[in-house]
């Protein structure tokens, strides 16, 4: 999928966390799965990612992302 659509959703999807939460989102798309990990696991407590199960799996290893 093209990364511009992604983001464009994604800042959708930020705006109505904003709103709802009062804090603020950053919308990112990492350029493959490892810098994915490497972003969750830099930042586990205040990173949200939408990432296939293997990913996750080796996130929550490595640094206990959940």
């Amino acid at each position: 999928m093209d990364a511009g659509i992604i983001v464009s959703g994604g800042d959708v999807m930020a705006e109505a966390l904003n709103k709802a939460t009062g804090l603020t989102f950053k919308v990112d798309v990492p350029t493959s799965y490892a810098a994915t990990i490497e972003a969750m696991c830099a930042s586990p407590e205040d990173t949200i990612g939408f990432i296939p199960a293997l990913g996750y799996v080796i996130a929550n290893n490595r640094c206990g992302s959940r």
